[in-house]
């Protein structure tokens, strides 16, 4: 019997052994699942709250800094990792210790990078434990100079006055279609308002996209010549062969295909003004026959040998340096001189930051209203993106840029996402060269490192600079894509292609 219970025992402590070692390896099992649940969802939360357009800090229960995420140190200019460890005063002297609130206030920060003046936002709350003590606070931060900055543009422009009386030291926000308060617009509109009423033909020299024909239609409006035609040519746009008839007309049966009378533009402007957009383009034969309807204020329709008489305002525009072109053969002297009789200057975008804001604005209310939205906001870091980018397609590809962000924007706010990609590509360089300003002074192979530790696509990055050139191209060549392959120096049907694949065409 006692050896019967002694078995007995042995099984029970055999069989309670052998289900506590099921149970502990099930544990352990769970508990594994459980680690690698929690560091997925670890994983998760660290890619979303790093991509946050917020700046994110943490503290403990003393006021020191236990987390920032990537935002951080893009808002203040400094690295995340030196953050770490620190009071939050220390970082931030300006911001109320006891202050404890949901609701965002606003202070101004000078920034670590560049000592510039910066207003945050920021909203703080409380964190406690299961038991409600407090363990930290969780501090929310936006940079909202831009805003503020776009805030008292726009207050400005509500209460001026947009009228086209001038008087001595007047300024005005915007006229007859031009946008701008800066100093240079502000003479271009004096200088529209002075040359109107004249009968001088007008050379309007600037970048492309800087809006040369806006300035030639108000020149035309504001004139005596507004209630007739002002008709707008592009004499890049034109074959050669053409251009002639075009400008000048012809009769029936004159040359091949001519089988009624033309007027030519210069007739249908009769009692108005022609614009001649590009003029920098016309080729040099027909800058001679330009040059004698300008003496001569008469054209010769091809298959004639009669001049008509007519009345017109020329007012021509050109990206180029005519006076290059004139030294190198390209452009007659006689016919600059005939045309630069009054020259008006337009200041590239990047030459009048000032005017930025009110833009942005007047391209959103056009978007916004033509695809029936709400007018949006715009980000922090949305506007600071598009109020750092020194725009080489000036006024134009800023036009494109808003029209595509309103387009992209799913919310009633355009966020940096929402903009296009080769902005984001120059702001992520201009980041990363600011934040790091003091790694900047070791090697070239550590910078190198360093940036390409940041997790860049190679295709990606040389995509969005194809992208930059082939829009800088157009613009050069004043939309017309055969000219754009000649100064990109690739055939048509390669810029075609290249075209089609950005949805550029």
């Amino acid at each position: 019997m006692r050896l019967t219970g002694i078995l007995v025992s042995f099984y029970v402590i055999a069989f309670l052994g052998s289900y506590l070692t099921l149970r502990v390896f099930q544990v352990e099992k769970l508990l594994a699942e459980r680690d690698l649940e929690f560091g997925h969802l670890s994983s998760l939360y660290q890619g979303v709250v790093q991509h946050l357009e917020s700046g994110l800090l943490i503290t403990n229960s003393k006021g020191i800094i236990e987390y920032a995420n990537s935002a951080v140190g893009e808002i203040t200019g400094t690295p995340v990792d030196t953050l770490l460890g620190k009071a939050i005063v220390e970082h931030f002297p300006t911001l109320p210790e006891t202050k404890i609130t949901e609701k965002p206030f606003e202070f101004t920060f000078q920034g670590h990078d560049d000592n510039s003046e910066r207003v945050l936002r920021l909203t703080c709350s409380a964190l406690n434990d299961t038991y409600g003590n407090g363990i930290g606070m969780l501090y929310s931060i936006q940079d909202i100079t831009s805003i503020k900055a776009l805030e008292r543009s726009l207050h400005a422009a509500q209460e001026a006055e947009y009228t086209v009386v001038w008087s001595e030291g007047e300024r005005v926000e915007a006229f007859a279609g031009l946008i701008g308060r800066s100093e240079v617009m502000n003479k271009v509109y004096q200088l529209i308002t002075k040359v109107a009423d004249s009968t001088s033909t007008v050379l309007i020299v600037g970048e492309s996209g800087t809006g040369k024909e806006l300035v030639a239609q108000a020149v035309h409006n504001e004139g005596q010549r507004a209630k007739h035609v002002f008709i707008p040519v592009n004499c890049g746009a034109i074959p050669e062969s053409l251009i002639e008839s075009e400008l000048f007309g012809h009769l029936k049966g004159s040359f091949t295909g001519a089988t009624t009378n033309r007027l030519g533009l210069f007739r249908e402007a009769h009692g108005g003004t022609l614009f001649l957009d590009e003029i920098g383009e016309l080729p040099l034969s027909m800058q001679v026959k330009l040059l004698r309807v300008l003496q001569e204020r008469e054209v010769t329709p091809i298959g004639s040998n009669k001049g008509v008489h007519v009345d017109v305002r020329v007012i021509a525009a050109t990206n180029r340096d005519l006076e290059a072109e004139v030294t190198a053969g390209r452009f007659r002297q006689d016919l600059f001189y005939r045309l630069n009789v009054i020259s008006l200057s337009l200041p590239p975008l990047r030459e009048r930051p000032g005017d930025l804001p009110l833009l942005i604005h007047h391209f959103l209310v056009r978007f916004a209203s033509a695809s029936g939205k709400s007018l949006p906001q715009i980000s922090p870091q949305a506007m600071r993106i598009l109020l750092d980018y020194h725009y080489p397609g000036n006024i134009r590809e800023l036009e494109n840029i808003i029209q595509h962000a309103v387009t992209m924007a799913e919310e009633d706010i355009i966020r940096s996402k929402d903009l296009t990609a080769h902005l984001h590509t120059l702001s992520r360089i201009h980041i990363e060269s600011s934040s790091n300003s003091t790694a900047q002074k070791a090697s070239s192979q550590e910078t190198s490192t360093d940036f390409f530790s940041k997790g860049v696509s190679l295709d990606a990055e040389l995509e969005a600079y194809e992208q930059t050139i082939l829009r800088a191209a157009l613009e050069k060549a004043g939309g017309v894509q055969k000219k754009a392959a000649e100064v990109l120096g690739i055939n048509y049907r390669s810029l075609r292609h290249r075209l089609h694949k950005y949805h550029l065409s």
